[in-house]
């Protein structure tokens, strides 16, 4: 399916894998900015919430730079770094007070939504959870990931931020028939309304409903009694949509992402974890046990960044490498696997990737397995450009690269971050040469606001219909069965958005009559950015390069700069068009 822009227009073993701090340029504390924008692709986003916050955000005290990512499902991160020697705290509350001169501007469901400032802290491990035996289902483990693990994951003394990937929530799923609902002169946005005031009071009262009573709430009132839930849809407990997934050899499994806490050294958070990870061993469900596996940072990682073609789903990313992960594990030298939905193992969370423990005696066969990476990602990977590297950089080597051409204007920014990748892979010395960059198919629905307003139909309105027009919305949550379940309200279907086809969907008036949406909305194809990134407020494009073999890190990085300056200089453009450094390892020379 196609990625749908709304505008408003006129208006369970558990293994142990370690992710060693990375060493930085600027080891000074990093603070991070992020929002929620439903509805918003990344244009949008980037105009309406990313430039208010920077502009405050921009020139506070002690920062080093800035740098943010607005992506298409809505999402916005800013990160802030600060120099070497800064109090957290004082950096905290020097972000937290620019954000907040930003907060009467920004959209107002992000006034619901809320914007969160964090410290971020050093990502210290992966903890994955396992099923030996097959024992459990994929459910069980999401679910006692996150009742039983999580909670005290998170209370450890020594564990900042804990992120959970491949633990879906289990959901009520309420899908309605539209067929009766045609019937009896009813939306499925009638049924949502009444779904969210009903699981509003439930969150308020703490009741504990079960699915017959979430059935039995009133959608319409008539003379001769009342249309219930259950009436025009069916209720059923099951997984929720998948939103992420987490495989360890091959097998389902959750990953916990764990980050150390404020002033906790690597030495002392590995020491303090394993003694307050040991009372958890005595407390798994039979089938699953925790080996906890700390791997030093002389221990071999190599990281496979994979990027679908735009558009694709997450089935089909987890489908392909599901089929190509065996392959890998056959190499010699590779060791395990363990594959991620999202790659929240770099500052700014990228698409799935896996990660591959090895063995070489030396850094000649670590080579040699890297180039049996490639060839066989090559092969199997054919419609996937995937990036190879190491985790950690080895003494301080960035492999690969990452760096960013950043300039004033979109349409040069493009033209320059061609030219220099076009000039890097021609040079003998870089290999692996790529740019970050994407354009999604999109449409884009516009909602006229006055139309809205003499049609007496609300935007929230003609909103809740397009979603649920696309198969699925989510209500809320309702206490049941001892945990809070998602309740996701479906239509069994797909919309097929085309101009033609507006008139056969309909919103309600404030007045009762029926408004077809082709009155209020128009729709047009386009093409729309995957992400927009920025370094203090500049566009930039990212770019990565891998040296070429026997070649430093410092002689790649010189030659990507002699080649940025040969670009600039035959395109014309200014001096605030350059390479900039963005690795996390420190910048040669600096």
């Amino acid at each position: 399916m196609r990625y749908v822009k709304i505008s408003t227009s006129m208006l369970a073993i558990v293994a142990l894998v370690a992710v060693v701090p990375s060493c930085s340029s600027t080891p000074g504390p990093v603070v991070s900015v992020t929002a929620d924008y439903p509805g918003a692709d990344a244009r949008v986003v980037a105009d309406t919430v990313a430039a208010p916050i920077e502009q405050q955000v921009n020139g506070v005290e002690k920062a080093v730079w800035l740098r943010s990512r607005s992506t298409s499902d809505g999402h916005y991160t800013l990160q802030v770094q600060f120099r070497k020697g800064t109090d957290p705290h004082l950096a905290m509350q020097l972000v937290q007070s620019r954000v907040n001169l930003a907060l009467p501007i920004l959209p107002d469901i992000l006034h619901k939504q809320g914007v969160t400032t964090r410290l971020e802290t050093p990502l210290a491990l992966v903890l994955v959870l396992h099923c030996v035996d097959r024992s459990r289902d994929p459910q069980y483990l999401a679910d006692y990931a996150r009742l039983n693990l999580l909670p005290k994951l998170s209370q450890m003394s020594c564990a900042g931020q804990v992120e959970l990937v491949g633990a879906e929530k289990s959901s009520l799923h309420v899908r309605v028939d539209l067929e009766k609902l045609r019937s009896l002169d009813l939306t499925a946005s009638d049924v949502a309304v009444a779904l969210k005031e009903e699981l509003a009071e439930l969150a308020t009262a703490d009741k504990q409903p079960d699915p017959k009573a979430i059935g039995r709430i009133v959608v319409k009132k008539h003379p001769g009694g009342a249309i219930y839930v259950s009436d025009v849809a069916s209720l059923q407990v099951g997984p929720g949509k998948q939103q992420s997934f987490a495989y360890l050899n091959g097998e389902a499994a959750v990953a916990f992402l764990i980050h150390a806490a404020a002033d906790t050294t690597p030495a002392g958070f590995e020491k303090e974890f394993r003694k307050q990870l040991s009372p958890l061993q005595s407390e798994l469900p039979q089938g699953l046990t925790l080996d906890p596996t700390f791997v030093s940072q002389n221990h071999s990682q190599v990281l496979l960044a994979v990027t679908f073609p735009d558009g694709a789903s997450l089935e089909r990313a987890s489908e392909s490498l599901r089929r190509f992960e065996p392959q890998l594990r056959q190499i010699p030298g590779v060791k395990g696997s363990l594959i991620l939905s999202e790659n929240r193992l770099v500052p700014f969370k990228g698409g799935p990737c896996i990660l591959l423990p090895i063995e070489a005696p030396s850094a000649r066969d670590t080579i040699r397995v890297k180039e049996a990476i490639r060839r066989l990602a090559d092969a199997e990977l054919r419609d996937a450009a995937v990036r190879i590297g190491d985790l950690p950089p080895a003494d301080g080597e960035a492999c690969p690269i990452e760096m960013a051409v950043i300039g004033p204007e979109d349409q040069p920014l493009r033209e320059f971050a061609d030219a220099v990748v076009a000039k890097c892979q021609k040079n003998r010395e870089l290999t692996e040469v790529s740019a970050e960059r994407s354009q999604m198919p999109s449409l884009s629905l516009d909602i006229d606001r006055n139309r809205c307003r003499s049609a007496g139909v609300g935007v929230s309105d003609v909103l809740a219909t397009i979603q649920l027009s696309d198969d699925e919305m989510e209500l809320g949550n309702s206490p049941m069965f001892g945990q809070h379940l998602s309740v996701e309200l479906e239509t069994g279907r797909e919309a097929r958005w085309a101009s033609d086809n507006l008139a056969q969907v309909k919103v309600r008036a404030a007045d009762g009559t029926m408004v077809a949406l082709n009155q209020l909305v128009t729709v047009r194809d386009t093409l729309a950015p995957a992400c927009i990134d920025r370094y203090d407020m500049y566009p930039i494009l990212p770019l990565y390069v891998t040296p070429a073999a026997g070649a430093s890190t410092a002689a790649a990085w010189s030659k990507c700069k002699a080649a940025a300056a040969d670009a600039r200089t035959e395109l014309g453009l200014s001096n605030d068009y350059r390479l900039q450094w963005l690795s996390s390892a420190p910048e040669p020379g600096r």
